[in-house]
């Protein structure tokens, strides 16, 4: 039973990685199978969690990596890093939907989109729940602190 279902899950990452390919190398012309499956495997979005993440949203947005959308998973945002590094120019990195700034990793999602870790804190603002200031930086999310 066990051989039988991590065959499975074998043929299901395979199939999921062979996705992400074909739509990588459908959007970037220039991109051949191998340098996208390299890319992919650099940006660690080869197995597990983040090829779902992927495969998902290359699927609901096939121009992702070409429109520079920051409301993506983080593993787009590495990708997008890694082929627009390698000389891919039709690669629109995902900036910051707060600064702009699209040389950064952006950690935080948002509303609108991925946002850079101190644009993140600079926008988390609200009422201290321990000594009551109001407009102010929120390091805790929990009462009682």
């Amino acid at each position: 039973m066990t051989k039988a279902r991590d065959r499975q899950r074998a043929e299901q990452r395979q199939a999921a990685l062979d996705r992400v390919i074909t739509a990588l190398t459908a959007s970037l012309p220039g991109l051949g199978r191998a340098e996208a499956g390299q890319a992919v495997s650099e940006a660690q979005g080869a197995q597990g969690i983040r090829l779902r993440d992927v495969d998902q949203h290359l699927a609901d947005h096939p121009q992702a990596l070409i429109s520079g959308e920051a409301n993506c998973p983080p593993v787009a945002i590495r990708l997008a890093k890694i082929l627009h590094t390698a000389g891919h120019t039709a690669v629109v990195r995902p900036a910051c939907t707060d600064c702009g700034r699209f040389n950064l990793d952006l950690p935080r999602l948002g509303p609108n989109g991925r946002f850079f870790i101190n644009c993140s804190a600079r926008n988390s603002k609200g009422t201290c729940d321990r000594c009551g200031r109001t407009d102010t930086r929120l390091a805790a999310r929990r009462k009682g602190l």
